[in-house]
C-alpha cells in the first residue's frame, strides 16, 4: 500500500522552492508559510506563518529593541485570510481576542494584504533565513532545503533566494559519501521524506577536478546531486559528476547505491555523458521500492538511467536532499536551484 508523502523542512511547514512564475500558480495555502518582512520608517516588522499559526514581532531600527509581539491562529478560505490574536506582549495587550480579515495576494516573493474593513494595504517581502542571520546576527537553518550538515566543519553553505551554494575547500581533506572506503563527510542538506515522491533540482558549476586526488588510488572527482539516505552506510546518489583522467575531465551522470556499507554499483562515464559546465537538471522518482533517475542539460532531453531497487531493510522514512562530493585538491563549488519535491 502506498504511503502518503511526508516531507519535513526546517522552521516552517513545507514551502515548495519554485520560480516566481510557478509560485504564483499555486494555492495560497501552499505558499503562505514562511517568514515575511515589512519595512517601516523607524522599525522593521517580521511575520512568521506556519501550520495554522502566525506571529508578528516589531523591532526598532537600528538597535533591535522589540516594541511589540503578538500572534495566534489563522484560517484561509480562498484568498480571504482571517487572524485571531490569541497572545500578545504587554505593549499590545489591548488587541487580545481581536479577529482581523484580509484579502491576500502573493506575487513571487511579495505578499500583498488588504484589510477588509479599512481597505489599508501592506506589501510584505518573503525573506530567507540567511537574510535573517544578517539582520539579527544568529545562525539559523535554511528553510526549504532541509537541515544542512557539514561533518568536518570546513565547507560553506550560502542561501540566496531559491539557490543554495555549497563549497568544499580543497586541500588535503576529501569529501565523500562512500562508506565502502570509510569517507562519509560530504556536505549535504537533508529533509525527511516518506512514501512515493518526485524530486528535481537544477545544478550549476565548473566540474573540473584537476590532476590531484586526495584519495589514494582514486581518480580526481567532482560531484553534486540528489541523495536518498537511510544512514551513512545506506545511500543512493544521483550526481552530476566529472572524473579527471590525464588532461581530460569527463562529465557524466553518476547513479550509484551503497547498501550496508558496500558499493552495489558504481556509476561510470559511459552511462550518460554530460557537459562539464553550465546547468543541468536531475530528477529522482520513487514508486514503491523502485527508484528511477534521470538527467538532462538545458538544451537536451531527459536521459533515463538504470533504476535502483531500494533494499527491503530500509525504513519508510528516509532523508532526501542535496550533497556535494569532491576528492580533488582544488576547491569545488556547486549551485543548486529550483528544488521541487512532489508526489
Amino acid at each position: 500500500m502506498k504511503a502518503p508523502l511526508v516531507a519535513t523542512a526546517i522552521l516552517t511547514s513545507i514551502v515548495p522552492v519554485l520560480s516566481a512564475q510557478d509560485e504564483d500558480k499555486l494555492p495560497l495555502a501552499d505558499v503562505i508559510g514562511g517568514t515575511w518582512e515589512l519595512d517601516l520608517e523607524h522599525s522593521t516588522r517580521y511575520k512568521f506563518v506556519a501550520d495554522g499559526m502566525w506571529a508578528i514581532t516589531q523591532a526598532t531600527s537600528p538597535n533591535g529593541v522589540v516594541t511589540f509581539h503578538q500572534g495566534g491562529r489563522y484560517s484561509l478560505e480562498g484568498n480571504t485570510y482571517t487572524e485571531v490574536v490569541d497572545f500578545a506582549s504587554a505593549s499590545a495587550k489591548t488587541v487580545l481576542g481581536e479577529k482581523n480579515e484580509f484579502i491576500l495576494t502573493i506575487q513571487g516573493n511579495r505578499l500583498i494584504r488588504e484589510k477588509i474593513d479599512t481597505g489599508i494595504s501592506e506589501t510584505w517581502t518573503r525573506i530567507s533565513d540567511v537574510d535573517i542571520n544578517a539582520k539579527i546576527g544568529s545562525q539559523k537553518k535554511s528553510a526549504g532545503w532541509g537541515t544542512p550538515s557539514d561533518p568536518d566543519g570546513d565547507c560553506t553553505f550560502v542561501l540566496s533566494g531559491d539557490t543554495l551554494k555549497i563549497t568544499t575547500p580543497g586541500g588535503e581533506n576529501p569529501h565523500d559519501l562512500a562508506a565502502d572506503i570509510g569517507v562519509v563527510n560530504s556536505p549535504r542538506s537533508l529533509q525527511e521524506i516518506e512514501g512515493d515522491f518526485i524530486a528535481t533540482v537544477k545544478i550549476a558549476g565548473e566540474f573540473a577536478p584537476g590532476s590531484q586526488s586526495m584519495l589514494g588510488g582514486r581518480t580526481p572527482y567532482n560531484g553534486a546531486g540528489l541523495v536518498l539516505i537511510n544512514d551513512s552506510e545506506n545511500v543512493i546518489t544521483l550526481a552530476r559528476a566529472a572524473l579527471q583522467r590525464g588532461d581530460t575531465a569527463s562529465g557524466y551522470a553518476n547513479f550509484e547505491m551503497r547498501d550496508k556499507g558496500a558499493l552495489v554499483r558504481m556509476g561510470n562515464t559511459g552511462d550518460a555523458e554530460m557537459p562539464n559546465a553550465g546547468e543541468a537538471t536531475l530528477r529522482i522518482q520513487r514508486r514503491g521500492n523502485t527508484l528511477s533517475g534521470s538527467i538532462k542539460n538545458d538544451s537536451g532531453d531527459w536521459i533515463d538511467l538504470e533504476s535502483k531497487e531500494i533494499p527491503s531493510g530500509w525504513p519508510e522514512k528516509l532523508q532526501l536532499g542535496v550533497a556535494v562530493i569532491s576528492t580533488s585538491a582544488e576547491p569545488f563549488e556547486a549551485t543548486f536551484s529550483n528544488l521541487v519535491i512532489s508526489e
